[in-house]
Order: C-alpha cells, then structure tokens, then sequence
C-alpha cells in the first residue's frame, strides 16, 4: 500500500523480463508479448532499497475474435402479404469467452438459393458499425418466391450459415394460433430497460399450416382475453377494449411494466397470465387458442435502514 507509507518516491517497481513485461516507475504495466513475469516491488532509499514483495503476473495473447454465433442458425418465413419477419443477432467473442468489439460484417446470399426472387433481408452487403459486440439482421418473406435460401455472414475470417424456408402463404384462412414473444418476464428495472412488455399475436393459417394472416385485435372480428393474476395494484385488466387497454393492437404488444422520469415504475403483478384468442365467427365468439406466460421481478426488495448520527 503505497499511501500507507506515504513516500511513493521511495517505490521502485522491475520486471523480471523486459521482453514480455515493462514498467514504469510509477508502476504502470505496459504488456509487450504473451508470457509469464515477475514484478519486483523495492523500497527505500534510492541506492539501498530492498525487496518488500514480488508479484507474478501471466500476460495473455492480444484479445481477437475467434468465434462467431448467430441466434437462429435456420427458420420458416411466409411469402404472405402481411409480411412474416424474423430477427436473427450476430455476437462475436474473444478467445477468452468475452464480447467482442467489430466494426464491419457482410450479409451475402449464396449459390442454391432460388433465382427468380431474393428474400427481403435488412441490412445486405458490406456494413460498418462504429463498433459494437452485436448486431441484428432482418429477415422478410413478403412476396417472395417460395424456396429455401441461404446467407453467409462474415465478421474478419469468421463465417456464420443461415438458411431461410420461405413457404406458400396463399390462400385463405382455415385456423388460428396465438404467438408469444416469450414465455417469460422479468420486471426487474435496469439502467434504460424500465419498460417491459410481451409480443402477442394471433396469427391466421391457410390449409398448407401456413401463416396467411397477422390479425388485428379490433374488437369486431378479433378479440383477446388477457386474465391476470389481480392484486392490489392499480394494473389495467381492461384488455378487452384496445384503445383503454395495456395491449397495444398496433404494436401488437402487452405492456407490464412502465414508468417515466420523476414518477414511480408501475409493475403488473407477478404470476401467471392467461392469454385467450376469440374470432367472431357468423355472429358468434369462438375461442381458437390458449397460451400462457409468467410474470417475475426478481427486483430487490427496498428496506428501511436506520441511520446513526
């Protein structure tokens, strides 16, 4: 502890190997290549100082990207009108397991896709990033020719395969099925994450079992029942009408959690939520799908501390 002595000049710091190791006098460590070194601690006066530590030290190889991973290595999208999407995020990592920064990657379709119609994909070509560990590509069916197509990510050496299974989204209705964006939330409030919510959509099937339709909960033709577990919060249940309701229709997402600056964050209650899907069918509801999802908040709770003057 240099300030316990309180005379840092009398401090002299060596490395055992200069050609792994330099540093400073003010004990500063400037790496120059990859080995294990000692770093000798002296005190005293300049001429008689002795040895008060030593302390080894391993330098590691210079941090480069050596792996490269994508979250959805394959996936179905329909060529439908409404416009079936899919999200798909590139990560790279170190040699030591740890996110790594790039600055560039390379969107590419490859030999074997289909000729007559490239699928809609955000963003394609060569694409500079001021510098980031992620980033996310946009996948689109819309309109496009059914088939199975296949892209080439690139970030430095590193190659990641994605192939994309566009399918017949023509024809009309014949089911339905609720889609959920998870299956679980957790309300725990983070620096610029306050506000939570879950996608849920219902989504109309041709007889091919493929999405024909995104429908839009109006309250005419579609409705939802979101049921609750109900406590003593003042959450809003009122998921039946869309324009009084957490459920977003245009957003197509159910809000739990959300606060603004200088108000207090207001939470849905924790428990699990019971989403129902109703079509209005020659006058009548008739419920097509269930689907359910929990709520935590792993948030610490607050306490009172006494404080001693």
């Amino acid at each position: 502890d240099v300030d316990s002595y309180n005379t840092p000049g009398k401090f002299e710091f060596v490395s055992s190997d200069k050609n792994v190791l330099i540093v400073s006098a003010d004990g500063f460590l400037y790496p120059v290549k990859e080995g294990d070194v000692t770093v000798v601690v002296y005190y005293g006066d300049a001429g008689s100082r002795e040895i008060v530590d030593a302390i080894p030290l391993t330098v590691g190889a210079k941090r480069k990207a050596t792996s490269l991973s994508v979250s959805k290595t394959s996936f179905d999208l329909s060529n439908a009108s409404f416009g079936d999407t899919a999200q798909v995020e590139i990560k790279v990592k170190d040699q030591y397991g740890a996110d790594f920064n790039f600055t560039q990657y390379k969107v590419e379709k490859l030999d074997g896709s289909p000729t007559t119609g490239t699928a809609d994909v955000t963003p394609t070509g060569t694409i500079t990033l001021g510098s980031a560990s992620s980033a996310t590509i946009k996948f689109s069916g819309q309109s496009m020719t059914v088939g199975t197509y296949y892209y080439k990510v690139t970030v430095a050496d590193l190659v990641a395969t994605i192939s994309v299974n566009v399918l017949d989204g023509s024809g009309t209705v014949s089911s339905y099925r609720l889609e959920l964006g998870a299956t679980s939330v957790d309300l725990k409030a983070e620096s610029g994450k306050i506000n939570k919510d879950i996608d849920i959509v219902l989504y109309g099937y041709n007889n091919k079992g493929v999405k024909a339709a995104k429908c839009t909960i109006d309250s005419t033709n579609y409705k939802l029942t979101i049921t609750a577990p109900k406590d003593n919060s003042t959450w809003d249940y009122s998921t039946n009408n869309p324009t009084g309701s957490k459920y977003n229709p245009d957003t197509f997402k159910y809000s739990l959690a959300s606060g603004v600056s200088g108000s207090a964050i207001v939470k849905a209650p924790v428990g699990t939520y019971e989403v129902k899907a109703e079509v209005k069918i020659d006058g009548n509801w008739v419920p097509v799908d269930v689907q359910y999802f929990t709520v935590t908040d792993s948030q610490p709770v607050p306490v009172v501390a006494e404080i001693k003057t």
